[in-house]
């Protein structure tokens, strides 16, 4: 049976998480509310409504009415600007999109962020072709660490869950991906390498140039 690679976006590919944590504490401040390096860790691979209903519940006065259902729309909005003018790609992220393409191995994004981010992503690093399949957990029903996104893609995919390699950087992805029973490639950032919660994943890699040097030879 054909193997299928599903990637995260932020974080993973796209060199995206301190251009989130800027919107996100931009935007909170707005409404009052300080959030820190480490507060914004603890919602990484969230869907962006999720993250204010998460702070909604430590912070519900000032989160109340308007100035929390309009949260989401303004943070999206200032990181569609970051990517079009900022955001990189992470190290062996494109190398490895155009590796598998290569070798005609299925790829697919599955990303918590909204689906106007992830097009701004496959627009600017011409990824429209060569990854099809994009899909956002903006319309599922659950966000990660919920394996609604994995399942959904992989049926998008027509490849069975258990022949999908996803790679993920953040814990609730890779929980979610578990979840889903796939194999997952952890890639976390260097501050997290050795965070015990990453021990469920079926690897560990520092980057991406990593797993693509370690595969190479299987489809030499």
């Amino acid at each position: 049976m054909k193997t299928a690679f599903i990637f995260d976006m932020d974080g993973l590919l796209l060199d995206s998480e301190h251009l989130w944590r800027k919107a996100e504490t931009a935007c909170f401040r707005d409404v009052g509310i300080q959030l820190t390096a480490a507060d914004c860790e603890l919602t990484m691979g969230m869907r962006i409504d999720e993250v204010v209903a998460f702070w909604a519940q430590k912070y519900p006065r000032k989160l109340q009415g308007t100035a929390g259902s309009e949260l989401p729309d303004k943070i999206v909005s200032q990181m569609e600007w970051h990517i079009k003018n900022e955001a990189e790609p992470l190290p062996g992220a494109l190398e490895l999109i155009r590796f598998a393409v290569s070798r005609q191995i299925p790829c697919a994004i599955a990303s918590s962020s909204y689906s106007l981010l992830v097009e701004a992503f496959a627009e600017k690093f011409d990824l429209k072709s060569k990854i099809p399949c994009r899909v956002s957990a903006q319309n599922l029903k659950y966000g990660k660490p919920h394996p609604e996104i994995f399942i959904y893609t992989a049926q998008k995919l027509n490849v069975p869950a258990n022949c999908c390699v996803v790679f993920e950087d953040s814990i609730n992805g890779v929980i979610a991906a578990k979840a889903a029973k796939m194999k997952c490639v952890a890639v976390p950032e260097p501050a997290q390498m050795n965070n015990s919660k990453f021990s469920i994943a079926d690897e560990i890699q520092p980057d991406l140039s990593s797993y693509l040097k370690q595969i190479k030879s299987e489809y030499a």
